[in-house]
């Protein structure tokens, strides 16, 4: 808690950074790191962007099964603590299912093993049952809940996202509102997690996925 942005104005290629000017933009666990500045920074950002990043780690969606045509493949937690090697761990997919969300990581000459990822066992306390108060540090609902983020924000969030429903991304701007903070939700109809990727600017889709979240950022910063 309490992290600062950078006092230092920098210089790179000639482009000058004003450090008391910034907005920041997310994707999906980044948009998370995003949303957490508005609690954890003494000089929040003006603005914050998101698309697809989880906005509430203490909702019951995170248990409802989701992308069911994506393979099964279970291992308990202890079985999997076990076989994880102290280096990092290449990650090779996703699953959302069951007991909630598991992340398929390689371990050597191993198939893979599942872990569940969100909140993080380490970050949370470890065990099967993580600590709900470190759960809350890091759940931008639960920070909203508690009158903790006033930073304009604006979420983005596909109809279809495989990872976690759009209902989440609605439920968090409702609490931002709630706040008197000044916010935007944008549910893309249709659209499944990462499908920005083939949104190019000025091209077909840009303006009724992606656009207005820039334009929310730009009139944050008095541009």
């Amino acid at each position: 808690m309490g992290a600062q942005r950078p006092s230092i104005i920098t210089n790179f290629a000639g482009v000058e950074v004003d450090s008391k000017n910034i907005d920041v933009e997310g994707w999906s666990a980044g948009g998370q790191l995003g949303m957490s500045l508005a609690w954890t920074c003494k000089e929040p950002p003006k603005a914050i962007l998101t698309l697809y990043a989880p906005s509430d780690f203490e909702s019951p969606t995170w248990h409802e099964p989701r992308a069911e045509e994506w393979p099964d493949h279970f291992m308990d937690m202890d079985e999997t603590q076990r076989k994880l090697p102290e280096k990092p761990v290449s990650i090779t997919f996703i699953k959302i299912g069951g007991w909630g969300p598991t992340l398929r990581v390689s371990t050597g000459n191993e198939q893979g093993s599942e872990i569940r990822t969100i909140p993080s066992q380490r970050l949370c306390g470890g065990g099967s049952n993580p600590d709900p108060e470190r759960v809350a540090e890091t759940s931008p609902m639960a920070q909203a809940r508690r009158g903790n983020c006033k930073t304009p924000t604006f979420v983005i969030h596909g109809e279809k996202d495989e990872m976690m429903p759009e209902i989440m991304a609605v439920e968090f701007g409702k609490a931002l509102k709630e706040l008197g903070v000044e916010s935007e939700v944008l549910i893309v109809p249709g659209a499944k997690r990462m499908y920005d990727l083939s949104v190019k600017p000025a091209k077909k889709g840009w303006e009724d996925s992606i656009l207005s979240g820039y334009e929310f950022s730009f009139k944050a910063l008095g541009k």
